[in-house]
Formats: C-alpha cells, sequence, structure tokens
C-alpha cells in the first residue's frame, strides 16, 4: 500500500496570515502576563520581608547601606510592576 503525501502549499492565505498575526498576539499576551507576575512576585517578597521586619525601613536612616540598596530595590520594583502592568493593559 502506497501512502500519499501531498507538500504543504506555498501560498499565503488569508487564513494563514490571520493565524500567524492570533498567534503573535497571543506570544505577547503571554509574556506580558508572565512579566507582570514575575515583578508581582518580587514585590510581593520584598513586602512580606519589610513587614515581618527582616529588613525595615529604617535601616537606610540608620546608615545601613544594605538596607538602603533594600529600599531601593523595593521602589524601583514597584514602579517597574506599574510601568509593565499599564504597558500590558494599553495592549503595547
Amino acid at each position: 500500500m502506497e501512502i500519499h503525501y501531498r507538500e504543504p502549499e506555498d501560498e499565503r492565505t488569508e487564513r494563514s496570515d490571520r493565524d500567524a498575526e492570533e498567534t503573535r498576539w497571543m506570544v505577547r499576551e503571554g509574556v506580558g502576563v508572565a512579566v507582570v507576575s514575575m515583578f508581582g512576585l518580587l514585590v510581593l517578597v520584598f513586602g512580606l520581608l519589610i513587614a515581618t521586619g527582616s529588613v525595615g525601613f529604617s535601616a537606610p536612616l540608620n546608615g545601613s547601606p544594605v538596607g538602603f540598596a533594600f529600599v531601593i530595590t523595593f521602589v524601583v520594583l514597584v514602579l517597574g510592576l506599574a510601568v509593565v502592568s499599564i504597558w500590558s493593559w494599553e495592549g503595547r
């Protein structure tokens, strides 16, 4: 028994263009959700460390460079989360 294999068509069709665009959209949305989720998780971790007293906001005022770097990192992550969220929700 012989199996007949049909070669894929080289022509671009309206359906294939629409499928390609939909795939690109899904990938962009997936990446946007993943980035926002990672930033959110980092903000949650830093926030919980601050809430439990592992690192306090008073540390930078006492001259601790580690505490100061920690608070700056927390602020940058919160701002980054806000920017990425807005960028994702606006549809790029």
